[in-house]
């Protein structure tokens, strides 16, 4: 249970404005124009990730620590944030369509 919340709160540092609003933005497109482009806007959100990975990775070095006292490697760490963003991803599209 330590160790998901140590997920949720790195996921939370970092979400509302890079994932978040990619997420929101998407919504919206489906929404609008409907599902026929969801191929792109996971493909958008992917590259999000990859920014976002980016960003993270070098701006918040020394914060990771903590999360290696937890037990977290910096790759566990990211991939269990990303596939939380992802599954939440997931199911907005999958209520919004």
């Amino acid at each position: 249970m330590q160790r998901f919340l140590a997920v949720l709160r790195f996921y939370i540092s970092f979400a509302p404005a890079g994932c978040w609003l990619v997420t929101i933005a998407c919504a919206w497109v489906v929404l609008k124009w409907g599902a026929g482009s969801l191929s792109m806007l996971f493909l958008l959100k992917l590259t999000t990730l990859f920014f976002v990975y980016l960003f993270v990775n070098t701006g918040k070095k020394k914060e990771l620590f903590f999360y290696y006292n937890l037990g977290l490697s910096k790759e566990k760490l990211f991939i269990y944030a990303f596939a939380l963003d992802l599954i939440l991803f997931a199911a907005i599209l999958y209520a919004v369509h």
